[in-house]
């Protein structure tokens, strides 16, 4: 079977090759075909160079470039990648003025179109698809028991949709709807959402309420497709059809360039959302790019098609950083829950426990209370409160709560007692407790190795964890264990594969897991953990949430990890220039006081002081996280010195939740 499929896809190159070949400016072709498929222009030279080896006019390099790049895809993409690089190659050459002869051959001809009866069909299959995946969803990530219905306990989200001159909107989920169905029905350029916003303010869930509602058919009528593509699931230079042809069932058969094809031509009829670019291992910037998805989010494929794309911060403003790119895009900051939108929920969480939601209620709307100050803008967090707080026992642990690094050490040791507590006798008990904690403390190093490859799903391959203790993992609740069906075609039928893989609920935990890792390193490793600070500082705007939840672990930690933050050259940057307002400067500045806040040690923070006591002016703005943080530190630097800013009156202090205030501290 493996044969036959390596002859078809080399009799595949060599008439690509033979096509290409005797095209009138083939030498252009290949140039224009090699870029699309990664090369640079010393390896495109080469292969141009086999062909003519030894004075004779041959395909043999055209034929090379093809073999080697096809290693790089998965085979079961390589046909239908190919068949859109030469479309768009023709298209290329053709606007360049290239001669036209052999273009309808060079492109492979025109895929034949979806019936209506077709499109209705995997309108169907994807409906039923949407519906077994997200009517559900788990209101603790971790815990398998706790999934609800979705209608049940979804509620609206704080959402600011930012103008030309920056200023700040609010819109709602029903003008986000409409906002969709006007890009529909016009041609607008800014066809393009960013949805941004930190980790755990349900930009995830935001979506799968969107996929459900199209599912159900409450809005979008108009709209016949509908893809939700979770990024985390996709390997790169994968083929935008063989994505789709994987949520539908074996009986629906579909070619897959049939499919593109009329996504191609009826464009404003369909709607792509991509969840989590930042969890996809791939540069936005790169243009013309080979991968399909790349493509799509910059704009270069489906150009008419409305897209949303959900991101972290940090993620976004790589698309904001590229002018071309930027403007087709509208971008709208998600916060999370505001106070109206805490006590929503947990009224629907416990509709029938009149004490619990009070309770609840009462801790997360309480205006001194740190625990609602920090959490509450976070969906994540919230249902994670509501979940625990169904054990009585368990409430004066939560109120005692304070940064986001004890909720999860809190959340992570019950799960390791749930685990251990199954069985009767206490002798056992123990034994189950040693074994998790010693299975959790294995899979952390792998946490912290497929973080800095960007991978949250992973095959046992990819793994230094043995089967048995990931066994143990997944039954404490930290992974699952999943099987992934992946189409691929052999003998021209579509055929569905089965792949084991594990991945972990929610980014947060791998990045807490990280954490708990690299924290280990410091007493064991000092040589590895100086090194891996090193390399995460080098994007510590990507790695923020593992250095929270590495001082978080334990104080001399906590004091290690500020030092070499601190001694940074983004710090000796910031020092060194007079301009100190909210830039990509100062927010290196907002980025230490937040990870001193997760230390929560008022004796380990010292050596942020010197670098406060630099600052003749601090502008300090963003999320309550930051804004609490700089109250602990500030309070922390005025309790271990006497020494302060130069001028403290100038202390910029901005809030900006739902609304933004200036005030001088």
């Amino acid at each position: 079977m493996a044969a036959e499929q390596t002859d078809n896809v080399d009799a595949l190159f060599r008439d690509t090759a033979r096509t290409i070949h005797a095209h009138p400016d083939h030498n252009r072709v290949i140039d224009v075909l090699g870029k699309r498929l990664g090369y640079h222009e010393g390896d495109i030279e080469n292969f141009k160079r086999t062909n003519c080896k030894y004075h004779e006019n041959t395909s043999d390099g055209t034929i090379s470039m093809l073999r080697k790049w096809s290693e790089t895809v998965s085979r079961s993409s390589v046909q239908s990648l190919l068949t859109e690089a030469l479309r768009r190659t023709v298209e290329e050459c053709r606007t360049s003025g290239t001669h036209k002869q052999s273009e309808s051959a060079l492109s492979g001809g025109e895929p034949k179109d979806l019936t209506d009866d077709e499109v209705l069909q995997l309108k169907e299959e994807l409906r039923i698809f949407y519906r077994g995946m997200y009517s559900n969803v788990r209101v603790s990530p971790l815990y398998r028991e706790s999934a609800i219905q979705l209608e049940d306990v979804y509620t609206n989200l704080a959402m600011f949709s930012e103008g030309m001159n920056g200023k700040k909107t609010n819109m709602n989920y029903d003008e986000f709807i409409e906002h969709l169905e006007n890009i529909s029905a016009q041609r607008n350029l800014e066809n393009r959402i960013a949805l941004f916003g930190e980790a755990g303010v349900g930009k995830t869930t935001f979506l799968a309420k969107l996929t459900m509602d199209w599912a159900m058919g409450r809005c979008l009528e108009k709209t016949d497709l509908v893809f939700l593509i979770h990024l985390r699931d996709i390997e790169t230079k994968t083929c935008f059809g063989d994505i789709i042809m994987g949520k539908i069932s074996d009986e629906l058969e579909l070619d897959t360039s049939r499919v593109e094809e009329h996504i191609r031509k009826k464009q404003r009829q369909v709607l792509i959302l991509f969840d989590g670019l930042d969890e996809y291992g791939k540069d936005i910037s790169e243009k013309s790019s080979s991968d399909d998805i790349i493509a799509v989010i910059r704009g270069e494929k489906f150009k008419s098609s409305p897209v949303v794309v959900t991101a972290r911060p940090w993620k976004a403003k790589e698309i904001k950083s590229d002018n071309k790119i930027e403007k087709r895009y509208r971008f709208i900051e998600v916060q999370g829950f505001s106070e109206d939108n805490v006590i929503s929920y947990i009224s629907k969480f416990f509709p029938n426990n009149k004490e619990a939601r009070d309770g609840l209620i009462e801790l997360m709307t309480d205006p001194v209370s740190l625990v609602a100050q920090n959490m509450k803008p976070y969906p994540i967090y919230c249902s994670m409160f509501c979940y625990i707080w169904h054990d009585e026992r368990s409430r004066t642990v939560i109120q005692g709560l304070t940064t986001f690094a004890q909720l999860f050490r809190e959340l992570i040791n019950q799960l390791i007692v749930h685990y251990a507590g199954k069985e009767e006798n206490q002798r056992t008990q123990g034994k189950k407790l040693n074994k998790g904690e010693d299975c959790l403390t294995m899979f952390a190093k792998d946490a912290l190795n497929c973080l800095l490859e960007n991978m949250i799903v992973f095959e046992a391959k990819d793994l230094e964890t043995s089967e048995e203790k990931l066994k143990t993992v997944c039954e404490i609740g930290i992974l699952t264990k999943d099987t992934r069906f992946v189409c691929c075609r052999e003998k021209n039928r579509r055929i569905t594969k089965s792949v084991i893989e594990y991945r972990i609920p929610h980014k947060l935990f791998q990045e807490y897991l990280a954490g708990m890792h690299l924290a280990s390193l410091y007493e064991s490793n000092r040589e590895e953990f100086d090194f891996l600070m090193s390399k995460l500082l080098d994007k510590y705007r990507l790695f923020e949430y593992v250095f929270y939840f590495t001082v978080g672990q334990n104080k001399d930690v906590g004091r290690a990890v500020l030092v070499s933050i601190c001694e940074s050259d983004d710090v000796a940057r910031t020092l060194s220039t007079d301009q100190f307002e909210y830039s990509s400067l100062q927010k290196v500045i907002d980025f230490i006081v937040d990870v001193a806040f997760e230390c929560n040690e008022t004796d380990a923070i010292e050596p942020v002081i010197p670098v406060l006591n630099e600052m003749t002016k601090l502008a300090i703005s963003g999320v309550t996280h930051t804004a609490r943080a700089w109250t602990f530190v500030w309070k922390a630097c005025g309790y271990m010195t006497s020494s302060a800013p130069s001028n403290p009156s100038e202390l910029l202090i901005k809030h900006s939740c739902a609304r933004e205030r200036e005030t001088d501290a």
